[in-house]
């Protein structure tokens, strides 16, 4: 079995400094996902938008 390593700095680095996001900015578990996860489709979105759908 061999094994997959990938490159994920950046996609925090494009989250970070071409969106703007910093930091997360609530607080529990359950908000600082639900915050995750939107951060990360918009991260998806603008590549969608950049590349079109034949990206992914």
């Amino acid at each position: 079995m061999a094994l997959v390593f990938g490159i994920v700095e950046p996609d925090f680095g494009h989250i970070g400094d071409a969106i703007g996001i910093k930091k997360i900015s609530l607080r529990g578990k359950e908000k600082v996902t639900g915050q995750w996860q939107l951060m990360t489709m918009l991260h998806n979105l603008t590549k969608i938008h950049r590349f079109g759908m034949e990206f992914g």
